[in-house]
């Protein structure tokens, strides 16, 4: 029962980095717009219905890093 449509989407995400000789630091972000979509669905075969899952939402992050 291979029938599930998810309809197609474009997401905005983005970087900044800087990058020294020992240290450097990368902002990022995922979803940029906040865009809520489905990103799959299964099918349940006792309530014969389809389940979708929702993709994540906007996303942040800061990643250091150090060469030793």
């Amino acid at each position: 029962l291979n029938l599930a449509w998810v309809p197609e989407r474009t997401l905005l995400n983005a970087s900044f980095g800087i990058q020294g000789e020992r240290y450097g630091a990368r902002l990022w972000a995922k979803n940029l717009l906040d865009e809520e979509y489905v990103s799959n669905a299964f099918f349940i075969t006792q309530g014969f219905e389809y389940v979708p899952n929702m993709g994540p939402r906007r996303q942040f992050g800061l990643t250091l890093t150090a060469d030793f």
